[in-house]
């Protein structure tokens, strides 16, 4: 068994049957991500992102993760579930893979109009929507993460 070449900052790699989960780390950055009206150039915070099969989660963290006790956070950002789940909406995601990983996070952050859905609860200072917090921030260079907002899972719980 071979995992060939595993994509940057992988945290985890799994296979069973002929699904794979994988679980990769990215660095805080800043994104250009859309609402149905709007179009913003936001700093974010460093996230993981984890697929499998077709379905996928993301979750915002601190640091790069060195233990597998590490918090994990909401991530800021509308559609997605209280359990890190993304919802799809319209956005065909590929079959997780090495080689498409980084394809479905880009179609999610910059591939997708965010609406009012599952956008509660997201950040400190908007906690009625996300995308407030993303007009605060546009054009700005960090991601404040006394935003963040714990959801009671660590990397442990994706593994």
């Amino acid at each position: 068994l071979s995992s060939g070449l595993l994509p940057a900052n992988t945290l985890f790699w799994g296979q069973q049957a002929d699904q794979t989960t994988l679980g990769i780390y990215i660095p805080a950055r800043r994104w250009r991500v859309q609402t149905e009206d709007q179009s913003y150039h936001v700093p974010m915070p460093p996230f993981i992102f984890v697929g499998s099969g077709t379905a996928y989660k993301i979750f915002a963290v601190k640091k790069r993760p060195s233990t597998e006790h590490d918090r994990l956070f909401h991530a800021p950002c509308p559609n997605v579930h209280t359990t890190g789940g993304i919802c799809q909406g319209n956005v065909p995601f590929p079959a997780c893979s090495l080689q498409t990983i980084q394809a479905a996070l880009t179609l999610f952050m910059e591939g997708s109009y965010f609406n009012a859905d599952l956008s509660r609860g997201k950040c400190r200072s908007h906690p009625e929507d996300a995308r407030l917090l993303w007009a605060d921030l546009a054009n700005g260079k960090r991601f404040p993460l006394s935003e963040l907002i714990d959801c009671g899972r660590t990397l442990q719980n994706l593994l």
